[in-house]
């Protein structure tokens, strides 16, 4: 049942109403003039309003105003004669939320207060998302846990958070430095602005500058059409730069412009285009070491490194496994449609000896895997560790000595290939085909599994 507000100084119209929306299961609170209205909203909240343009000698317009001030997400729909409808829409841009010209139909007057209703708890479980997201001291369903030296990180994402100071965030590969960028946009002022992730170790060398400052149409052959770049789709929002080590020297000195000048401007364009970004960047290099060695613009780093943020890989915080284990059971649950209830200790302990290399992103595909051949429990079974990485695990592993091979002159890259190959084609199987939920199975975003279907011919 829902509640409404009539505000109108016809008692006949008023009856009217009570009647219909009784006998649609709705209550009608009611009110003459403004007096008994904002009277009404001080002790309860209705779902709705429905205020008459005109009330005898009151302004049903100045009544809006006032109703707004008090709460500005109350729907409100204006009741107006035909003539009064340029009127309606005045107030339309006042706040109203919509308007109904008498005489109306019951029925579109029903359909209208069912849109009121669904705005009305839209805006209620924003606002309790807010609060909850005020409440909170670390994002619930991350890639965190309770450790002392994770707590240390999100206290630090905290204090830097509600400033715009540019911030570099180093850790190992899979340790989850976007997760803990969008953690520092989602506390910022910026939160209500878009967060653009681009990583810049998988962007081709010919695409960065398009992809990062857009183009003209014509700028270069096949560019038919003009593109926005990243940093203008980031506008009021965060910009967070990925892998920011790997960019070229003359792209380094188109990035330094902009954090100077606040400006950029398209491939093959004449004019200068204002940005107003926020600029986190992350790296699993030393970008300290890069500046020595000449491989990094030192004023680059010291314009991206106003604070920094140091995020310790999976195996410096083992106490967080059973934490992030439950969480990706259930995100595994939610993506495959199972029911996997809980893991068994002698799974949780094989977990806790692994080295993890590849850190949580690893430790991600692991449990989704387990998740994907378990039926209510994860167990040892289950757990299938990384073939490349099963030698830096502490478990207790069952190996001959002499099973292992020579190096046969293949690169690492040659050797991992057809393993890389085996581990997609096996996702693309487990999955149906879906490329959504096969890139989630392997823990790599879409692009880069395009890229590397693409690359082994599947």
């Amino acid at each position: 049942m829902s509640t409404f507000l009539i505000i109108d100084d016809d008692p006949d119209i008023r009856a009217s109403l009570r009647l219909f929306l009784k006998t649609r299961g709705h209550e009608l609170l009611e009110a003459g003039n403004g007096d008994e209205a904002l009277n009404i909203l001080k002790k309860q909240r209705p779902d709705g309003v429905l205020l008459d343009l005109f009330l005898g000698k009151e302004s049903g317009m100045q009544l809006l105003g006032q109703i707004k001030k008090t709460d500005s997400t109350l729907p409100v729909i204006m009741l107006t004669g035909h003539s009064d409808v340029a009127t309606a829409v005045e107030a339309m841009k006042l706040g109203a939320m919509d308007y109904i010209a008498k005489p109306f139909k019951n029925e579109y007057l029903l359909l209208v207060l069912q849109k009121a209703v669904k705005v009305s708890e839209l805006f209620m479980e924003v606002k309790a998302l807010r609060r909850q997201v005020k409440k909170k001291t670390q994002p619930a369903g991350v890639v965190f846990g309770p450790s002392p030296a994770i707590e240390a990180v999100i206290k630090q994402a905290h204090i830097v958070a509600p400033t715009d100071l540019s911030v570099i965030i180093q850790g190992p590969s899979g340790s989850g430095k976007e997760v803990l960028a969008r953690l520092i946009h989602d506390f910022s002022r910026r939160a209500s602005g878009p967060f653009i992730a681009v990583d810049c170790g998988t962007l081709p060398e010919a695409l960065v500058e398009s992809e990062l400052f857009g183009f003209e149409k014509g700028a270069f052959t096949g560019a038919d059409r003009k593109k926005p770049g990243h940093f203008e789709m980031a506008f009021k929002g965060t910009f967070f730069l990925d892998e920011v080590g790997n960019l070229s020297p003359n792209v380094q000195a188109k990035l330094l412009r902009v954090l100077q000048e606040r400006k950029i401007r398209h491939l093959g364009g004449k004019t200068d285009i204002q940005v107003n970004v926020r600029i986190l960047s992350a790296s699993n290099k030393n970008l300290s070491e890069l500046v020595e060695q000449k491989k990094f613009r030192e004023d680059l780093y010291h314009r991206l490194n106003q604070f920094s943020i140091k995020l310790p890989s999976l195996s410096q915080r083992k106490e967080d496994i059973p934490v992030l284990a439950a969480q990706f059971i259930r995100e595994a649950n939610r993506s495959l449609h199972k029911k996997v209830q809980s893991i068994s200790r002698a799974a949780l302990a094989m977990l806790e000896a692994h080295s993890w290399p590849g850190n949580v992103r690893e430790f991600r595909n692991i449990i989704f895997r387990a998740v994907l051949s378990a039926e209510k429990s994860v167990e040892l079974e289950h757990i299938q560790l990384e073939p490349s990485t099963v030698a830096h695990s502490t478990a207790p592993i069952s190996a001959s000595p002499g099973n292992s091979s020579p190096l046969t002159g293949q690169t690492l890259k040659e050797a991992v290939a057809p393993l890389e190959k085996e581990m997609i084609q096996k996702a693309l199987k487990e999955t149906g085909g879906n490329k959504v939920r096969t890139a989630r199975l392997l823990g790599i975003d879409r692009k880069a599994l395009y890229y590397k279907i693409q690359k082994h011919g599947l």
